[in-house]
């Protein structure tokens, strides 16, 4: 998995832990990381 993914995937646990629905951290993500952002079914995983 590269680092970018491996990133992605801390972000979205500091989202959810912070009280980010799965829909606000994908969109908060695709800000982010533009066309490189994990999938959509990835996030809501």
């Amino acid at each position: 998995m590269p680092d970018e993914k491996i990133e992605q995937r801390i972000n979205l646990k500091f989202l959810v832990k912070f009280g980010k629905s799965a829909t606000e951290s994908f969109n908060l993500l695709t800000e982010v990381y533009g066309d490189s952002v994990l999938s959509r079914p990835r996030v809501f995983e």
